[in-house]
């Protein structure tokens, strides 16, 4: 399920890679429909909205917008809202 190509900014500069050579310390661009190329932590988002159905098997709409987190705070899953 990983998308043929991730949109990084490495080094400073944005370019396009395989998903399979995404290193720590890569920042990948997310725009409307793309897949998420690998386990990532939001770090800016405007109005970011996810669809865990492939995930969960899940017949459910996108859950509502999760606000992002300082990188000092516990991560949650975004895919588990049964807290």
């Amino acid at each position: 399920m990983l998308p043929a190509a991730a949109v990084v900014i490495r080094d400073g500069e944005r370019r396009s890679v395989d998903p399979a050579t995404l290193v720590p310390g890569d920042l990948v661009v997310l725009t409307v429909g793309n897949r998420v190329p690998a386990d990532l932590r939001v770090v800016a988002a405007a109005g970011l909205k996810t669809e865990c159905s492939s995930l969960t098997g899940g017949a459910r709409g996108p859950l509502p917008p999760t606000p992002v987190r300082p990188p000092h705070t516990k991560p949650r899953n975004v895919c588990d809202d049964t807290k």
